[in-house]
């Protein structure tokens, strides 16, 4: 801390083993199993922070890489990982004048990785199964959201203290994909989207005593 600046930078680097994953569709035989393997996961995180009389702001950044490999999953190749998130980006600022404070977020990160169904096979069993291109091959659309937050306090009595507020989550309705997997429908191939949620309000009022 100098001159209310706060640095911080992290370096990482770990080595995980005894995973296990169940390889739900991601080999040819359409079969369900388990398979143990390890994971490494390396990066680097950064955080600055700056304080003024009445102001806040900080930033943080993590450069990361998560991947996984098994015996036997994908050709007992390395693959992205599911949380693998390359970038991500938050930036927060926080504004209080008397008892009235004010804050606004914005996060914004890269796509995780998802595996793309590219054809229908039947086994077997006679069971319709689902055909991928590869693990984790492919990336969903950047994530991106920003924050409102506002609140006010006050006395009701000498004793009794009030806080109301309002915060108001993706601030400007962006919509992003958090997930998505894929089904079989009437002999199609389908996709099914997990998506954020869109320009949602809240309030709150707190008493204290």
């Amino acid at each position: 801390m100098h001159n209310n600046w706060h640095i911080d930078i992290d370096g990482y680097l770990k080595n995980i083993g005894g995973v296990t994953a169940l390889n739900n569709g991601f080999i040819d035989t359409g079969e369900f199993g388990f398979t143990e393997g390890e994971s490494t996961v390396k990066g680097v995180d950064f955080y600055l922070k700056k304080q003024f009389k009445n102001y806040n702001t900080w930033v943080s950044y993590t450069l990361s890489s998560i991947k996984n490999q098994f015996e036997g999953l994908g050709e007992s190749n390395s693959f992205p990982a599911n949380t693998d998130v390359r970038h991500n980006f938050n930036w927060s600022h926080q504004y209080t004048y008397k008892n009235l404070k004010f804050s606004l977020g914005w996060r914004w990160h890269s796509g995780k990785p998802y595996s793309k169904a590219f054809a229908i096979k039947t086994g077997d069993n006679g069971n319709d199964y689902l055909v991928y291109e590869g693990i984790n091959t492919q990336r969903l659309p950047n994530y991106n959201r920003f924050d409102f937050s506002s609140t006010y306090t006050f006395h009701i009595s000498q004793k009794t203290k009030v806080k109301v507020g309002i915060s108001v989550i993706n601030l400007l309705d962006k919509e992003s994909v958090l997930n998505r997997t894929y089904t079989i429908n009437n002999d199609l191939i389908d996709a099914i989207d997990t998506k954020s949620l869109s320009r949602t309000a809240n309030v709150v009022v707190r008493f204290f005593w």
